[in-house]
């Protein structure tokens, strides 16, 4: 029996992704409401490098806040971000890595959508 190969297009692939964030904006909505001032900071922060890039550090992350205007001091980011990797939203790389990035991409894809720094 012979099977017809299906394909996905990007635009398939996107219109699903929308869906799939409209259908989990509660959840998206819940983690953004729960996070404090210095942990959205450090969300919108994460979610405008993390457009760009595989992978980001404090310093990156630190940098942006201060060029928005918004810096965060020395103790107050380190915190949030180890309270997002405490609550699964962002991760390390690796267990000794000094790289950040979302557990799930959908959800910095909400926020980089919905939200601004």
């Amino acid at each position: 029996m012979l099977r017809a190969a299906v394909y996905f297009t990007t635009t398939d692939v996107d219109a699903v992704l929308g869906r799939i964030i409209e259908q989990g904006e509660a959840h998206f909505k819940y983690i953004w409401a729960e996070s404090g001032t210095q942990r959205r900071l450090a969300l919108l922060a994460l979610a405008e490098l993390l457009e760009t890039a595989e992978a980001v550090t404090l310093d990156d992350v630190a940098e942006l806040l201060r060029r928005r205007g918004r810096p965060l001091d020395d103790r107050a980011l380190p915190q949030a971000l180890d309270d997002l990797e405490a609550s699964d939203i962002v991760m390390r790389s690796g267990p000794r890595s000094s790289l950040y990035r979302f557990r799930v991409d959908l959800i910095r894809k909400w926020i980089y959508a919905a939200r601004r720094l």
